[in-house]
């Protein structure tokens, strides 16, 4: 009889759990902050971008080059073999195709061409930039950046994937990398005397 009864009063309780877990479901669905939360949702960037990419792929305007597209304000993404609007300044990008324009894509967006051999133009070797300057990468792209002055820090590693994406010009002509001074400290947890080698390496006379 007591085990009837035990059984029993479990079947009631889990019956009383399903009853209040509708009742609180059916009160969330219903509540203003819910709607609130679905339309933050459906006015995210990242779900716009995709009904975006999902219709411009639905037109099927497809092409095999930027001619085969009916506006001249258009491109043809290679990737998609489909037509696209020109991006404007600070837009997303994968190629300088991409921009409107004489504009050009560096680091993933659209940026204004700069004047040839000047700071921040593209590059290939020391030679397309001032004499001021140097042919090295930032980000992964080839532009010309200025040389070293006398006390800045010009340590580089042995090479390695930070130093390909990101590089360091060497110091201006007449200047060399060496170091200016070794400042000791102590280290609290080992008690040992260190200083930063590569912190005082700088350009200098």
């Amino acid at each position: 009889m007591k085990r009837e009864n035990r059984y029993f009063e479990v079947l009631l309780f889990l019956n009383s759990f399903s009853l209040c877990f509708c009742n609180i479901w059916t009160l969330l669905q219903s509540s203003p902050i819910q709607g609130q939360i679905s339309k933050r949702l459906s006015t995210h960037p990242r779900n716009i971008h995709a009904v975006v990419s999902r219709n411009m792929l639905d037109q099927k305007m497809i092409c095999d080059k930027s001619s085969d597209c009916s506006n001249s304000n258009m491109f043809c993404d290679l990737h998609y073999g489909i037509c696209d609007y020109h991006r404007t300044l600070g837009e997303p990008c994968r190629e300088d195709s991409h921009c409107e324009g004489h504009n050009i894509c560096m680091y993933g967006q659209c940026e204004k061409r700069a004047r040839e051999t000047s700071r921040g133009a593209r590059c290939q070797t020391d030679k397309d930039c001032d004499s001021s300057m140097c042919c090295a990468r930032r980000h992964g792209e080839r532009i010309c950046q200025p040389k070293l002055k006398i006390g800045q820090k010009c340590y580089v590693p042995k090479g390695g994937l930070d130093y390909s994406l990101n590089q360091v010009c060497p110091c201006l002509d007449g200047l060399h990398c060496r170091t200016t001074s070794k400042t000791k400290s102590t280290s609290r947890k080992s008690g040992w005397h260190y200083y930063n080698f590569f912190e005082h390496l700088r350009c200098s006379k």
